[in-house]
Parts: structure tokens; C-alpha cells; sequence
């Protein structure tokens, strides 16, 4: 069985730091042709310090994201294994990602902090931030992110898991012995694989809803931007 995805979920604006600090190769990313879009200002906040150099609070913020990725993705591997439904655990999946973003969101404040000092904008407007603006939006992409790559980990292994027992049924049906265990085996963990996918594309779908939101908000203020410079000129 052959599982496969739309081509919607190739269009979502993942924050770059977050697709580059991590070997998971998602399910959605491996054309070499895909790009992801991410603004100007996005690459500011999340490049942090031009000099690429991390002060020791965010590095302490750091630790303590791997370490809660960890244990969600630990929780949630042997979930699927287990063959526990995930939507139990909602809740408790849920908590992980609220102190996950509290992170991000520690992190990306003291980088705006150290970028202002830099460029000396600690004045200006454009640099303040508020519970509606683009920044905090990538900061949830980003959770989102994260629980993509966990899901596209165990689906990797149980894909691999997957084929090296067919080739064994192989090997076991020219000898002639019995492949029913084997092939109840990869019955299950299609059933696996069917549940990722399920989780997947509910995620997928959820966020490129939020893509759509972000569009049509900066697309309301291209317009207003425009209106703005027509009103200056005629008066």
C-alpha cells in the first residue's frame, strides 16, 4: 500500500531554522524543487544574532526544547506502537506544545532584543511585536513543524520496517515456509501508517489554513499601504 499526499502540503511557509537544524527528511520536502517562502523579517528573527553567536539564555532555552521535543516524540512513538489512538492523548500532547512554544517564544524575544541592539532599532515601531503579528504566527508554524518531523520519524521506520519484511515473505515463500506471521505483521503496521497519515494531514490542513489567514492579511495591508501613499500624493 502506497500512501501519499496531497500537493497542498508542499506550499506551507515553515520558518527556515526550524527546516534546517533537523536530518528528518519530511515526507513533503524531498523534491529538490521545493522551497519554502519565509519573509525577510522572519529570517531576522529566527537567524538571531548576526554573527551567529547565541548568548548562554538561549542556549539554556535550547536544552530545554530538545529535551521536551524528546519526550513528545518519545510519547508519541510508543503511542503508535502501542497502537493507542492518538487522539487520546490530546491533552497531554497539547501541554508539550504550549511549553514548547513558551520557549520559542522566550527565544525569539531575547534574538529581537540582541538584533535591535545591533541595528539599533530599539525605537522603532517596525520593530515591537504584538499577539496578532507575523512573528508569533511563524512561532506556532513552528510547533507544527516539530510534530511533523515526529510523525515523519516513526513513519520512516515503519516504512522501512515495512519492506524488510516483504523481503523476507520473499525469501520465506521460495523455501517454502509459512509467511502468515510476516504478512500480519505488515498488516498492522499499515494500519500504523494509516494513522500517521491521518494525523498528518489533519496537521497539514490546519496550518495551510493559517497560511490562508496570513495571506489575506497582508494582503489587506498591501492594500491599505497603497491607499495610504494615493491619499499622501493627492494632498
Amino acid at each position: 500500500m502506497k500512501i501519499s499526499l496531497s500537493n497542498d502540503a508542499r506550499n506551507i511557509r515553515w520558518p527556515e531554522s526550524y527546516t534546517n537544524h533537523s536530518n528528518a527528511n519530511l515526507m513533503f520536502t524531498k523534491s529538490h524543487n521545493d522551497r519554502i517562502n519565509i519573509s525577510n523579517q522572519s529570517r531576522q528573527l529566527f537567524n538571531g544574532m548576526k554573527n551567529g553567536k547565541q548568548n548562554s539564555m538561549i542556549e539554556g532555552l535550547m536544552k530545554q526544547r530538545e529535551a521536551l521535543i524528546e519526550r513528545r516524540s518519545n510519547l508519541t512513538e510508543h503511542m503508535i506502537n502501542s497502537g493507542q489512538d492518538l487522539s487520546g492523548f490530546k491533552e497531554q500532547l497539547k501541554e508539550f506544545e504550549k511549553q514548547i512554544a513558551e520557549i520559542d517564544a522566550a527565544i525569539a524575544k531575547q534574538q529581537i532584543e540582541e538584533r535591535n541592539m545591533i541595528l539599533g532599532s530599539n525605537g522603532n515601531e517596525d520593530a515591537k511585536t504584538s499577539p496578532d503579528s507575523e512573528e508569533e504566527k511563524l512561532l506556532n508554524q513552528a510547533v507544527t513543524l516539530d510534530q511533523v518531523k515526529t510523525l515523519d520519524s516513526v513513519f520512516n521506520r515503519l516504512e522501512r520496517e515495512k519492506n524488510t519484511l516483504k523481503i523476507e515473505i520473499k525469501l520465506d515463500a521460495s523455501r517454502g515456509a509459512n509467511i502468515e506471521g510476516k504478512q500480519d505483521k505488515i498488516n498492522k503496521i499499515e494500519d500504523k501508517l494509516q494513522t500517521i497519515q491521518g494525523q498528518f494531514n489533519e496537521i497539514v490542513g490546519h496550518q495551510l489554513k493559517n497560511d490562508e489567514s496570513i495571506e489575506n492579511e497582508e494582503n489587506i495591508n498591501e492594500k491599505k499601504s497603497v491607499t495610504y501613499d494615493k491619499l499622501g500624493e493627492i494632498s
